[in-house]
């Protein structure tokens, strides 16, 4: 639950020196935005980004989750193919406080699977299936969200750090290499801030409804305010904690 930033990016036809140079070209806008950090730029061979042959302390754990692309053969298909890069060109950010790290990089990806039939024994090879990901391409996340906490720097710090997102991705389409971004504020599409700040209030009141009575209190005199904005949609039930005990009645 959050607002979450979705990109992802494929490079046009390029040899892994023009790959290498469009994430050094990344990693130096990065440098020249309000990052907390950004990392070294690293590389990875055949075998080696499998987050399961590390220990579960590994600070790359996350980072190899997230470099592995899934792939379904039909869009809605709830089974699926986890493709890891044989060639990885990458770094690592901390865009702000609270917020995920995020991944920036390339990487060369299959582009088949083979889809067998498994009811037999042995099984059978059915047919060849394009992922269409391209010579170097990736696909990550980072949820912003969190960074609004007050322990965090508050709403300054959360539009820092969804808007430092905001900006890297806007120059890796000066780049040519962003193919998709999906922001759960619509930021990216609209560029409108008050819309920006009022999700992110809408989700953090959502948020506290689960933490008690005080929690409750600030829903609900969000949604009087919702109501006085917008009579057409009638009044708001109360909120409710969820998943609160009910007191037996007495018999």
């Amino acid at each position: 639950m959050g607002i979450t930033i979705d990109y992802t990016f494929k490079a046009h036809p390029c040899d892994e020196e023009q790959a290498r140079a469009l994430v050094y070209k990344l990693r130096q806008r990065c440098l020249d935005l309000p990052f907390l950090e950004v990392g070294e730029i690293r590389e990875f061979g055949e075998d080696e980004v499998d987050f399961r042959l590390l220990p579960r302390t590994s600070p790359d754990v996350w980072l190899f989750i997230q470099a592995a692309r899934s792939f379904s053969p039909e869009p809605e298909s709830a089974s699926g193919y986890w493709i890891e890069p044989s060639k990885l060109i990458v770094f690592t950010t901390r865009p702000g406080a609270g917020a995920e790290p995020a991944f920036f990089g390339l990487g060369v990806y299959t582009d088949h699977v083979h889809e067998w039939d498994r009811s037999v024994d042995p099984p059978v090879f059915v047919k060849e299936i394009p992922t269409n990901f391209g010579d170097w391409s990736w696909s990550s996340f980072c949820k912003t969200q969190f960074a609004s906490r007050e322990e965090c720097g508050g709403v300054r710090n959360f539009i820092r750090t969804h808007m430092t997102l905001i900006k890297v991705l806007d120059y890796a389409k000066e780049l040519g290499i962003l193919e998709k971004v999906n922001d759960g504020a619509e930021y990216w599409e609209t560029r409108d801030l008050d819309k920006l700040v009022s999700e992110m209030s809408i989700i953090n009141a959502a948020i506290s409804a689960f933490s008690g009575k005080a929690g409750e209190k600030l829903v609900r005199d969000l949604l009087k305010d919702f109501e006085k904005d917008y009579p057409e949609l009638g009044p708001i039930e109360e909120v409710r904690e969820i998943n609160k005990r009910r007191k037996r009645r007495k018999e």
